[in-house]
């Protein structure tokens, strides 16, 4: 079950980061368009429809991998933060939004005026900041409280909520999140610019040119961003993917392997070694590596084990907050009052000094 639900979570982040690329993709196309080249903007438009399909299938995919974990402590996370996942739905509807009227009121260059064409701009650009902004940070959160676990019922504020996103490896995994969605999305543009007609072929591979170029810049610039979020692991984290966990292990090695082959095929194909096979793998490879990770990440933040905090529980009658100690090993603190230290109320595990009354079980 857990590997089914990773392999639609897969599938899912695939199609949202088309979904949030896409349009910043199809804003660049567009001045193409503009500058006279018809193909371009020929080719935005299905990107800009493949960005809104992307944006629903997404969305039922999420939902299909999410709720196998709602009963493993996604349900507690979500009372924590009510309003942030009811603004995050509103967002999801705005963005679509923004996108269809783009759609809709894209048309020929020469239909259409530069006030026009900076309108559209804006609002493809406004989707995409805005998927690009909330929604890798708001489920990086929600990943590490589910990590942390814990049976709090008091909601976390915004400005906790803005200093966990400085802490932990949230920062990195987001920004992981955002470059992988561009690369995706420039990955995309490459096969659909690649299903030409034979009168307009020439015009097809310079965009599958283009479109790799898109994919292969993030795709390298991921590598030291990567290495960023393995520094800002947790230690058990660390230890999993150092032998640990030899699935975890395993996946890791294969999704840099994939990822590095990726680049020399993103590299033949942005200097001009266009073929539909290398397309082909390329494809497969980005497949890999995205669904490879998402395992990866799903087994590093796994749910906390409730077994061992409904003990903790029960034992004291108090709520429980799940954390790490200094050296790695995790531990429960049975918290008999509201802690002091606002990080604690999400599972640092680390409460204030004159709250040394807390009782530490070690698991």
């Amino acid at each position: 079950m857990d590997w089914i639900t990773s392999l639609l979570l897969g599938c899912h982040l695939l199609c949202v980061n088309v979904a949030t690329g896409g349009p910043l993709l199809a804003v660049a196309l567009e001045w193409k368009e503009h500058r006279g080249d018809r193909a371009a903007g020929i080719l935005g438009r299905r990107l800009l429809r493949a960005a809104i399909g992307g944006l629903l299938i997404g969305g039922m995919l999420g939902l299909a991998s999410g709720w196998p974990q709602w009963s493993v402590g996604l349900r507690e996370v979500a009372a924590r933060l009510p309003s942030k996942i009811l603004f995050g739905i509103i967002e999801v509807a705005f963005s679509l939004i923004l996108m269809l009227v783009h759609a809709r009121f894209w048309r020929r260059a020469t239909e259409s005026s530069f006030a026009a064409r900076c309108v559209r701009s804006f609002l493809a650009m406004l989707a995409f900041t805005n998927l690009a902004y909330h929604f890798p940070v708001l489920f990086t959160v929600i990943s590490e409280l589910v990590h942390a676990g814990g049976d709090a019922t008091d909601g976390i504020a915004s400005s906790e909520f803005r200093g966990l996103i400085v802490s932990g490896s949230v920062l990195p995994r987001s920004i992981h999140a955002i470059l992988a969605s561009i690369a995706v999305s420039g990955l995309w543009t490459a096969v659909l610019a690649s299903d030409r007609n034979a009168d307009s072929e020439e015009n097809g591979w310079r965009l599958v040119r283009w479109g790799a170029c898109w994919a292969l810049i993030p795709t390298l610039v991921q590598i030291p961003v990567g290495l960023w979020v393995l520094t800002r692991l947790p230690p058990s984290g660390q230890r999993a993917l150092m032998g640990g966990d030899l699935s975890a292990t395993g996946l890791f090695l294969l999704a840099v392997l994939a990822s590095l082959a990726l680049c020399h095929l993103l590299a033949a194909l942005a200097m001009g070694d266009t073929t539909r096979a290398k397309i082909t793998q390329a494809t497969v490879l980005m497949v890999v590596t995205v669904v490879a990770m998402t395992v990866v990440s799903q087994r590093i933040f796994r749910p906390a084990p409730r077994s061992a905090i409904e003990a903790a529980s029960g034992a004291s009658g108090a709520p429980v907050f799940l954390g790490r100690s200094d050296c790695g090993a995790p531990f429960h603190v049975a918290c008999p009052s509201r802690f002091g230290n606002p990080r604690s109320r999400y599972g640092s595990g680390r409460p204030d000094s004159h709250e040394s009354r807390f009782q530490l079980l070690f698991v």
